[in-house]
């Protein structure tokens, strides 16, 4: 039986912390899922890619990586 999907968010941060891009959001399911950065708009820099999942256990999970946009 496969686990019922989750609401997930996974966002991209600028280095002051504030929301510049959502790249996925809405309910998943167990699996591989890919997301694409367009970062055309975006400037050169690092950021921190946030996922955000609300599991059923009625606890949020987060999981952070770093992201260098080059130019």
């Amino acid at each position: 039986m496969n686990p019922a999907p989750l609401d997930q968010r996974l966002g991209l941060n600028d280095a002051l912390g504030r929301e510049v891009a959502v790249l996925a959001s809405g309910a998943y399911g167990a699996g591989h899922h890919e997301a694409v950065l367009d970062g055309a708009s975006l400037p050169a820099g690092v950021y921190l890619a946030r996922l955000v999942v609300d599991a059923d256990d009625g606890l949020r999970r987060v999981l952070a990586r770093p992201v260098t946009l080059l130019r």
